[in-house]
């Protein structure tokens, strides 16, 4: 990184602005150089950088072209706000954005704003409570998705949560070539072996497509695991874990809100960081009275909160 910002310090004289919704490949330090050469004071402490996933105002194709993934994770967020103690009843329910919210190139989780009952505007932050452990030098990352970006060897929805899988991609990048006989192990949430393969190190791009076991059982649906083991010493190279999610359809006239999912499951993946009132003068958003037992963070005014798209900062503002 270091080198990438020195010769660009040495390619312009002018300055260039790049605002917070970003490319998540972008290096943040290059970005945060820049903006304090513009305004001259350092906000690299500032807002957190959003990727855009989704806005009310894109066509509905956008949102239906979605990962079922981020659909699941979505319609968890949404039960959430449902069920909170301080909207009920809700009359009606409108997305209206999706971020990807990131931290020093970190991804951290998602944010999603909704319009309920037409007039009071919400934004809810979920961080992703996923494990990744590293524990032999010959291994740069181990990583599991769907469709991976190329460019910089990650994948595009870094979700690491799965509705009803049939085929997944696993990455697993090494710091140097490795002769070492290796199999990938994958344990469904009871801890039961259900898949054990023989990898091989690909020469090209460090990617392998797994066909994933039928999920037949409520038992499979939860937080998985997947090693890196030698098969030669028996130990474990690398370990993470990820979610199976699924989706149940329930009897209702309403077209719109038909479908339910597991929140115990979710939110131990998920946890809600906070929620937010994008608008000050909202009555709901009273830090007065009951609080969900899975929600224990008062609603402040989205303009106070890092994470969000109506954080204020010179940089959405310029």
């Amino acid at each position: 990184m270091h080198n990438n910002l020195f010769k660009f310090k040495g390619s312009t004289d002018k300055p260039i602005f790049f605002a917070r919704k970003f490319d998540p490949t972008i290096d943040e330090n290059i970005i945060d150089w820049i903006d304090e050469k513009v305004f001259g004071i350092d906000l690299s402490d500032s807002a957190l950088y959003l990727q855009n996933f989704y806005h009310v105002e894109d066509s509905l194709t956008k949102l239906n072209d979605i990962s079922g993934a981020l659909k699941s994770i979505e319609l968890y967020t949404r039960t959430m706000l449902v069920k909170h103690p301080k909207f009920h009843p809700v009359r009606s329910i409108e997305l209206q954005q999706i971020h990807a919210v990131f931290e020093l190139g970190v991804f951290q989780g998602y944010t999603f704003q909704y319009t309920i009952d037409d007039r009071n505007d919400f934004e809810i932050f979920v961080t992703q409570n996923a494990h990744t452990n590293i524990f032999s030098d010959s291994i740069k990352q181990l990583d599991i998705g769907f469709t991976i970006d190329t460019r910089d060897t990650v994948f595009i929805d870094r979700s690491r949560t799965f509705l009803d899988p049939v085929l997944v991609t696993v990455l697993f990048e090494w710091k140097y070539k490795t002769n070492e006989d290796i199999s990938l192990v994958m344990k469904d949430p009871s801890g039961i072996v259900v898949t054990r393969m023989l990898v091989e190190i690909p020469e090209d791009i460090p990617i392998v497509d797994v066909m994933f076991p039928e999920i037949t059982t409520e038992c499979m649906i939860g937080i998985w695991s997947m090693d890196l083991v030698s098969n030669r010493f028996n130990n474990t190279l690398a370990s993470l874990d990820f979610l199976i999610v699924s989706v149940n359809e329930m009897e209702t006239n309403n077209d719109d809100n038909n479908l339910s999912i597991d929140v115990n499951i979710v939110d131990k993946f998920w946890p809600i960081a906070g929620i937010c009132s994008v608008r000050k003068d909202t009555n709901v958003c009273s830090k007065r009275g009951s609080k969900m037992k899975t929600i224990p963070y008062e609603i402040n005014d989205c303009d106070q909160n890092r994470w969000s798209a109506f954080y204020y900062d010179v940089k959405t503002n310029w």
